[in-house]
């Protein structure tokens, strides 16, 4: 089968561009199975623009907290306190898992089912009742081109050759909704609030710049001895728009909200519409040539939130050739909710930007070198918090974003005010605290206390975020997820920024960090700390980092700065998959992190040799625990082998787990991590309450 030089271009250009459709040939017209009476469509009752946007809520008034490292197109469960979302694994394969917030009870539902097709499965969305997820899966006997291309075009986010398919909430039982023919396909299936209507996008006739010809699909759902079923399909156009992506339902189930791109224009002309099914009224909530989409109303109808390139500078693609070098940058946008129910305006006015992730002044948007994509999002059931998809470059990964515009921010109850000084009470929480200011640099930290506390100095777990010392922040990474955990076994916890590089070489991430621990030890009556119960936690590069905490004292000539009285050293360490033998895993391809970071111009570089934990290895060394994921190509198993065998042969207290079925950041690889990722947390508690309690 041939495919034109455009279809394979374009297919490269959506997975740049985070999750759009694929333009496909134009194949015969598909053969009606189902009637489904076309929508009515009249003239839109269009939002009058705004002839200037309202004030962007200050960043200061979110909190970005890290719930997946990798993990895509997201749902929040209100009835199981639980979100779906996909993984991608190797080339051409995604699946569909559940977990809680925090990371526990993490499952995959379509791994290794023979009842669902085993290549791409993705873009799940709950049932109210939190029973059944509905989700795209790739048909395997529908043709693509080989290789990664065909791979991208059927991936969950471009839809190609995917059907509709449901799940009960175990992942235990899979029902078929749809039967697309070849170049067809489906995307972003919703259901309503009442759970009787299910909703998603559909080509009805492939070819064009946008993949095809789509349509909104309508259904009747219900529940009949126990099995599901969807009836009654209706298909709707309403503008007759080329594309139409569904995003799903009002509050009362009266109106859907979707996004669209009129005939002839492309993706920066994409607008948020919301259509009323009863009176069949068309109003359009954005009009400012910008890309605007996944538009999802809050479960008290008062707002809603979509993701828009609105106000980030950037080149507006206006063919597949300029997205390929210039890829979309999109943040969240709030608006009060255009709908009679809600009691506000009926107008979509007063849209605000709610994140600043491609703002590198604003405190989400540090990390966010070469731009950032905000993807899916879903509600919360407070209104006041939701979860997103997050992209930078090839990776993506899901947050939670906890927001109020009155008060300010909230994090599970803690407090959010930023003290000038530290005073120790029962569940408070400081953020950004400066520990250190190197090169005149101010260094910020996280100081969390547990909600109930000793009248005696308390031990402190101190953790560090991974992102290769180039990118991350304290309040992401692999180790993010076990800090409730920790909060709830009585430990005061603290989270370290630290500098980065390229800007910041070697050795300027190690001084940093110890000059944390200094600054902790000097101000421990401050903080109610106990100075000799230290323990240390991180992933990756952070796993890197609290190894060396471990294993280098001050002869090892990184305790500069302030605080020169005190010391660095540490009583506990938890090593999350972090390098140990730099020369062994910088060579080849890998020398580029090594010159970018450490300056190193060769892999015998005694830079290296000088960054490596297992340099510094003695027998006074505190108890380790090394977790390692089985299938992690980023930093292999071997890295954390040699840690253990060295640590071991040195003396020191060690132990080392390692992780079926785990890549890098434990994600899971040919099925699922054992231990799981609850089981984990509770062992790195469990270490830190055995040496430092």
């Amino acid at each position: 089968m041939r495919y034109s030089k455009s279809v394979l271009l374009l297919s490269f250009v959506l997975v740049t561009v985070a999750c759009q459709r694929g333009q496909i040939a134009r194949a015969p017209e598909p053969t009606a199975t189902t009637a489904a009476p076309r929508g009515a469509s009249p003239a839109p009752a269009q939002t009058p623009p705004a002839s200037a946007t309202k004030p962007a809520l200050a960043s200061a008034n979110i909190r970005v907290k890290m719930l997946q490292a990798q993990g895509g197109r997201v749902s929040w469960s209100h009835a199981k306190d639980l979100i779906a979302f996909d993984v991608g694994g190797k080339e051409g394969k995604s699946d569909v898992y559940t977990a809680r917030l925090d990371g526990s009870d993490k499952r995959c539902l379509t791994c290794d089912k023979k009842d669902v097709p085993q290549l791409q499965n993705g873009n799940p969305e709950w049932h109210p009742s939190g029973d059944y997820i509905v989700f795209q899966a790739q048909d395997p006997d529908l043709e693509l081109p080989p290789g990664r291309v065909g791979n991208f075009m059927a991936s969950p986010g471009i839809g190609i050759n995917n059907n509709i398919w449901l799940t009960n909430a175990d992942g235990s039982k899979f029902w078929p909704v749809t039967r697309v023919q070849n170049r067809y396909g489906t995307l972003h299936p919703q259901f309503s609030p009442d759970g009787k209507k299910t909703l998603w996008s559909e080509i009805t006739k492939p070819g064009g710049e946008l993949g095809g010809q789509w349509a909104i699909k309508l259904a009747d759902f219900s529940v009949e001895n126990g099995e599901p079923r969807v009836a009654n399909i209706q298909t709707l156009t309403p503008g007759d728009f080329e594309l139409y992506e569904t995003h799903g339902f009002s509050p009362d189930n009266r109106e859907i909200i979707f996004s669209s791109v009129p005939p002839g224009k492309y993706y920066y002309a994409m607008e948020i519409y919301t259509y009323d099914l009863t009176t069949q009224q068309l109003t359009r909530l954005t009009e400012n040539n910008e890309w605007d989409e996944h538009a999802h109303y809050s479960p008290d109808g008062k707002s809603i939130i979509w993701i828009s390139s609105t106000d980030i500078p950037q080149v507006k693609a206006k063919s597949l050739e300029e997205m390929t070098r210039n890829p979309l940058k999109t943040d969240v946008w709030i608006t009060l909710a255009p709908h009679a129910s809600a009691g506000v305006n009926a107008d979509g006015s007063n849209k605000r930007r709610l994140t600043r992730f491609n703002d590198p002044n604003a405190p989400e948007g540090r990390a966010a070198r070469g731009g950032v994509i905000v993807g899916d999002l879903s509600w919360g059931p407070d209104s006041k918090s939701f979860i997103a998809k997050i992209q930078r470059g090839r990776a993506e990964s899901i947050v939670l974003i906890e927001f109020d515009p009155q008060v300010g921010v909230t994090l599970r109850g803690y407090p959010t005010t930023t003290p000038q000084t530290v005073e120790a009470k029962p569940g408070a929480m400081y953020r950004d605290l400066t520990y250190c200011t190197p090169d005149g640099i101010a260094q910020k930290m996280n100081v969390f206390y547990p909600k109930q506390l000793s009248d005696e100095p308390m031990p402190i777990t101190v953790y560090i975020h991974g992102g290769g010392w180039t990118s991350g922040d304290k309040g992401s990474g692999a180790g993010s997820v076990d800090i409730q955990e920790l909060l709830g076994r009585g430990f005061i916890v603290a989270s370290l920024d630290y500098r980065l590089a390229p800007q910041y070489k070697w050795p300027s991430q190690i001084t940093d960090v110890k000059c944390a621990i200094r600054h902790l030890r000097a101000n421990a009556a401050t903080y109610k700390l106990d100075p000799n119960r230290i323990g240390v936690w991180g992933g990756s590069a952070g796993g890197h980092l609290v190894a060396m905490l471990g294993t280098t004292d001050a002869s090892a000539r990184f305790d500069v700065g302030e605080y020169g009285d005190q010391s660095s050293r540490v009583q506990a360490v938890v090593d999350l998959f972090g390098p140990a033998d730099l020369p062994a895993l910088l060579g080849g391809p890998g020398l580029v992190v090594g010159q970018s970071v450490f300056g190193a111009t060769s892999r015998d570089d005694p830079i290296l040799v000088k960054a490596s934990p297992i340099t510094y290895i003695s027998p006074d060394d505190p108890p380790f625990l090394i977790l390692q994921g089985d299938k992690d190509t980023t930093v292999p198993l071997e890295q954390s082998q040699i840690l253990y065998d060295q640590l071991k042969a040195g003396g020191v207290n060690a132990t080392l787990v390692i992780v079926k079925n785990a890549g890098h950041s434990f994600t899971p690889v040919g099925g699922a991590i054992s231990p799981s990722r609850a089981e984990l947390t509770k062992m790195i508690a469990d270490f830190f309450d055995k040496y430092l309690k």
